[in-house]
């Protein structure tokens, strides 16, 4: 018998990388956990199989010709390596790299034949990606799996589209239900980044009369990469202008949902009072959901007290250093799945202010203070508190040195990895 094969599914991040110049959010978790998961050693029994050269494998669906097709180990991940590094800026140079990373596709598909996953019976199919980007892509994932007696493996991150059916496009949570529900019906197990998400879903499926599948919750990292020579230094004159004033940092897609309009009220309300020696308020992210507006008011609340700005392309190398350089973080969001800007800050030292929300007291525990997203005087409070009181900061950021365990993305690919064991193993479901 030909030993099982683990096939991580990297379309969503593949077909990414194409289109954007920086990685956020889900994107952000699978660029980093993919190449730990390629590299796992198979110290796990279980995983022996799946962990040599050449049983271990990616792939992805091929949309134009309607297939699996597999994706070579060193190119993919040289590929994700290279998209990492720093772009150059403007809006013209962003496209040539983004016509040029197309063409370079282009060239390396046309260079060899297309191939099809030698896909065999007890093999695993894992998607860690978003399984609704496309239409028909998680529908093509469990298609292989019926046809090929394979075992699919779904992350779901969060409800959000369907417990917050107002902060999408008009209906939109109604298409993302169904092919939640595909998911959930389809799926032999499904992997979860916080209980919040795994106790979500599980209510969920009793309200819709669905089985649940096997699950398990796995931990993201939090450890940054060095910063690489090249991302690390563009932005450092300016990380040193506002450090020596002060600044307060906000890691989150630029939308609605993220609540920055509670900060920009927050800012308004201490600038009356504190005038130039207010910190600054630095928001660093890709624009989301009515994105476009929110950037316009944090633009006019810049221009009206000169505290206020936003970044909207960072890469890791730069925004570790952003981490590094604030006098704390925060982190408003009215809903989330995980809050890995909450557990980064943390990991870096940095003490977070941080809504009560979703799963964001599971990130942070008690090392961080929270508030209500509606609750401005108790985010005022805080902010006050630790932007004016350098004893107050001083002994949380002690705390959190002494108290906060750092999550490797190397373990965080060997809990993913547990989970595909469970499915290798003969008789596993």
């Amino acid at each position: 018998m030909f030993p099982r094969i683990a096939w991580l599914d990297v379309t969503d991040i593949h077909e990414y990388i194409q289109h954007q110049s920086s990685v956020t959010g889900i994107q952000r978790v699978v660029t980093a956990v993919l190449p730990e998961m390629s590299l796992f050693d198979g110290s796990d029994e279980r995983l022996r199989a799946a962990a040599q050269p050449g049983q271990f494998a990616l792939c992805r669906y091929d949309f134009k010709h309607h297939l699996f097709t597999p994706v070579d180990h060193g190119e993919f991940l040289a590929r994700l390596a290279a998209f990492q590094v720093k772009r150059p800026k403007g809006m013209a140079s962003r496209f040539v790299a983004m016509v040029s990373r197309r063409a370079d596709k282009k060239r390396s598909e046309a260079s060899r034949p297309l191939e099809a996953c030698a896909f065999a019976e007890g093999d695993v199919i894992v998607c860690l990606g978003a399984f609704w980007f496309k239409p028909f892509y998680a529908h093509a994932i469990l298609s292989a799996a019926r046809a090929w007696k394979l075992k699919a493996v779904f992350c779901v991150y969060d409800l959000i589209p369907i417990r917050f059916q107002e902060w999408g496009k008009k209906d939109a949570w109604r298409i993302w239900e169904r092919w939640l529900q595909l998911v959930l019906r389809g799926s032999n197990s499904l992997v979860f980044c916080s209980r919040h998400a795994r106790d979500d879903v599980v209510a969920y499926c009793g309200v819709h009369n669905i089985a649940m599948p096997h699950s398990r919750v796995f931990r993201l990292g939090d450890r940054f990469a060095p910063p690489s020579p090249v991302g690390g230094a563009l932005k450092q004159p300016l990380i040193k202008a506002l450090r020596s004033e002060g600044y307060v940092l906000v890691v989150s897609s630029i939308d609605i949902r993220k609540n920055p309009d509670l900060l920009l009220r927050v800012w308004e309300r201490i600038y009356r009072t504190r005038g130039p020696g207010t910190p600054h308020l630095v928001f660093i992210g890709k624009s989301g959901d009515q994105g476009d507006k929110i950037i316009k008011r944090i633009k006019l609340a810049g221009r009206s007290s000169g505290r206020v700005r936003a970044l909207l392309d960072v890469n890791d190398g730069e925004l570790a250093e952003w981490y590094r350089g604030a006098l704390f973080t925060m982190m408003p969001s009215r809903m989330e799945g995980w809050g890995l800007p909450v557990a980064e800050s943390l990991s870096l030292g940095k003490m977070c202010l941080s809504s009560n929300a979703g799963s964001l007291p599971e990130v942070g525990g008690d090392l961080v203070e929270y508030f209500d997203p509606d609750d401005i005087d108790r985010c005022a409070a805080l902010v006050e508190k630790y932007a004016f009181d350098p004893d107050a900061l001083a002994k949380a950021e002690a705390r959190i040195a002494a108290e906060y365990r750092t999550s490797l993305w190397s373990e965080t690919a060997a809990q993913l990895a547990a989970a595909v064991g469970d499915l290798l193993t003969p008789g596993g479901d």
